[in-house]
Order: C-alpha cells, then sequence, then structure tokens
C-alpha cells in the first residue's frame, strides 16, 4: 500500500523529515519552484488585471511527472514547502499540477522532531494572499525587467558611445542604483575639514594607567566630529573651538609637566539589555561583521543549518520568540550561570519596523534544548551566532 506523500523543496531536508516520521510517509523533494512566467514572452495581461500564465520550468519536466505520477498513487498528499511567500507559491503550483484532492499544506519553522510533529498536526489550505504576493513580487519584476531593460539599452546606446553591451532594469536594481547614485553626489560634493583634539595617558601609585580627553580650553568646548556637517564637511555649531596642528602641539608643551589633578571620581549605575534576536537581516549584518561571511553565504550556511534542523527558519523579519524559545533559553542561563543570573521576567522585544509581517518567530537555535557547539566549521560559526543573540 502506497504511503501518504509529504512534498518539501529540499532533498536534505526530506531525509531528515523521512527519518523524524519513521519511514510512514514518503517524502519527495522538488527542489524548489516548479512554474514560472515564461522567459521569452511578458507573459502578463496588463488589460486584465495583470493575469499572469505560468508554465513549467525547462529541466523541471521530470519533476513535474514524477510529482504527479508519486500523487496520483498516494492516499494523501501534503505539501510541506517553507513557511513563506516563494513556499507558498510552489505548493500552490504543485496543487494545479496534481489530480489527488486529499491534499493539505503544512508549514516546518523548524526541522526537529517537535517542530515536525506540531507542524503536521496544523493542516490547512494553501493561503492565497501569500500565494497572490508572490504572484505581484514576480509580475512587477517582470513588468520592470522585461519592459525598461530594451528601453534602457536602446536609449542609452544611443546618448553615450561607451555603452556596447546590453543593459537591464530590476525592481530591486535599479532601486539600489538611486540609493549609489545619491550617496555617490553627496560624495562629490563633500568638503574635508581637518580639526585636532588631545588625548592624555595618565597614572600614578593610587591609580592604574588611564587614558583623558581635553574637553574644553577657558570653558570653550573643542570641537568633534558631530560638530561638522556629514555632507559638507562644514563646522556647523558655533561657540565651539577648533584648534590647528600648530595650536594643538602648544598645547601639549604647555600642559605636558602638569600639574594634573583628579578633581572628583563619578560612579553611575548602568544597565543594559541584551540585543534583539536575530532577524534574516540583522544575522546577515553581524554575520558580515564578526565572521567576515558575505549575505550569500551567510544564507547558504543557514539554509543548511535549518534543513538540518538546529535552526529555526531563517527568512524572518521578527524579533518574537516563542514560549518554547524562551523556556529552552532561560534553562541553558540557569544551567550555565544558576539562578543569580537568571531574570524573574524574560526581556520582550516589539519591532520597530512598521511593515514588519511577523509571519514566523526570530532566528534560534531549533528545539527545547539549545546545544552549545564551539567549532570553526562556517555552519558551527553561523550556529554560534543565533545562539548568541537568543539571551534573556
Amino acid at each position: 500500500m502506497s504511503k501518504p506523500l509529504i512534498i518539501v523543496e529540499s532533498p536534505a531536508k526530506a531525509r531528515t523529515i523521512e527519518k523524524y516520521l519513521s519511514n510512514e510517509y514518503e517524502v519527495f523533494a522538488c527542489v524548489g519552484h516548479i512554474k514560472d512566467l515564461p522567459r521569452k514572452e511578458l507573459a502578463v495581461d496588463v488589460d486584465n488585471e495583470f493575469a499572469a500564465t505560468f508554465v513549467v520550468m525547462e529541466g523541471k519536466e521530470d519533476i513535474v511527472k514524477a510529482i504527479k505520477k508519486k500523487s496520483a498513487k498516494a492516499p494523501e498528499v501534503i505539501l510541506a514547502t517553507d513557511p513563506d511567500r516563494e513556499g507558498e507559491a510552489i505548493a500552490a503550483h504543485i496543487v494545479e499540477e496534481v489530480t489527488n484532492k486529499n491534499i493539505s499544506r503544512v508549514q516546518f519553522t523548524e526541522i526537529t522532531k517537535e517542530g515536525i510533529i506540531e507542524g503536521m498536526q496544523q493542516r490547512h489550505e494553501v493561503d492565497m494572499d501569500l500565494v497572490n504576493a508572490q504572484y505581484t513580487r514576480r509580475v512587477i519584476d517582470r513588468l520592470v525587467g522585461y519592459k525598461l531593460s530594451g528601453l534602457l539599452w536602446r536609449t542609452l546606446k544611443k546618448t553615450m558611445s561607451f555603452v556596447k553591451g546590453s543593459l537591464s532594469a530590476g525592481r530591486v536594481q535599479s532601486a539600489a542604483l538611486k540609493m549609489i547614485v545619491d550617496r555617490e553626489r553627496l560624495r562629490a560634493i563633500f568638503k574635508s575639514a581637518t580639526y585636532f583634539d588631545l588625548k592624555a595617558e595618565l597614572e600614578n601609585d593610587a591609580l592604574e594607567g588611564f587614558n583623558a580627553d581635553l574637553i574644553s580650553i577657558d570653558g570653550k568646548r573643542l570641537a568633534t566630529g558631530k560638530d561638522f556637517d556629514s555632507n559638507t564637511g562644514e563646522l556647523k555649531k558655533e561657540g565651539v573651538l577648533l584648534i590647528s596642528s600648530a595650536q594643538a602641539n602648544a598645547l601639549v608643551q604647555e600642559l605636558q609637566n602638569g600639574p594634573w589633578v583628579v578633581s572628583s571620581i563619578e560612579e553611575k549605575p548602568q544597565t543594559s539589555n541584551p540585543y534583539a534576536p536575530f532577524t534574516t537581516s540583522t544575522l546577515q549584518q553581524e554575520a558580515s561583521r564578526k565572521i567576515r561571511f558575505s549575505a550569500k553565504k551567510t544564507m547558504r550556511m543557514a539554509q543548511r543549518l535549518y534543513e538540518a534542523g538546529f535552526i529555526t527558519y531563517m527568512r524572518t523579519d521578527s524579533i518574537q520568540l516563542s514560549q518554547e524559545a524562551l523556556k529552552g533559553a532561560r534553562n541553558v542561563i540557569k544551567k550555565l550561570y544558576g539562578d543569580k543570573y537568571l531574570p524573574e521576567k524574560p526581556v520582550m522585544y516589539k519591532s520597530k519596523v512598521k511593515n514588519a509581517q511577523e509571519a514566523h518567530e526570530a532566528i534560534r537555535p531549533a528545539g527545547v534544548e539549545f546545544a552549545h557547539e564551539v567549532g570553526a566549521t562556517e555552519e558551527i560559526r553561523i550556529r554560534d551566532l543565533s545562539g548568541l543573540l537568543t539571551r534573556l
């Protein structure tokens, strides 16, 4: 007797899910999108509510044929593509290709045994709002790229003799190019300015070595970088003192032998909250800053970790954590550091992004127990980063 069929995107994820479900299901990977707009025509009817024609992608014919064959024999078809708008569109395209009416949609935000069992218990239909969101993005891509690229090339080729090859416009790349041009124009009009300040390295028998900055002279504050206009390089604040190199050197000679007096010491209590858990963009930023990974490489590593069940879904704009995550993080704090460092209540974060969808929780180690593994492999370094910001 045929097993129920689960369709996912990744072969690696298929193997993991099949193992966790004790081989009671057949898990098949469609390897990403199976349908798209045809390459050599617009395929968008702008006069008919932008109706789009999607066709089976080149090279995906055998996969679609296999899906049709397997789904026809299966008592049930479960669509477990990625939990985002791209995954939802893939699920919708699969529905169009299969004849089996016993079909449902599930979502796995983490590829752990608990996460898969929870997802399998929450069957629902394909979310057409998400599907339409993906269709809209794809249609805009096509209209901008297909319509404007040729016009851009023909226009610039006539006016700029150095344009030899083809040029393209795009929904994202054209906007990004505008930002680059704007920044270049600001750079072109920037006027650099030079300012000087003084720093002293001090020590005595009672105090360890410490640094001191010259703040003011005769009650007049010295200019610092924030006092200059970032666009023009000109001093924008009145009442501050701008000293020259000669004046700075003269002050060094004058102050060299002191006397130096610590007139007062102030101690102020300071509290700080941990950084918010990772979203997709903050994970990419931190991976670039700390381990010098490109955004593309970071997402490739994160995808592997998600598919192997080590972290939650890596495409998210949410900084919220589930109750399972909060419980797991608090258990780690208690185990490693004791009750002294365990706060009474977890810190709750609220997104400052107005249009944040927050369909999934933040990126974190998957499961209810956060394994701590130190290593030098690229996947482990990204995994360590994801755990670093799951702090309460």
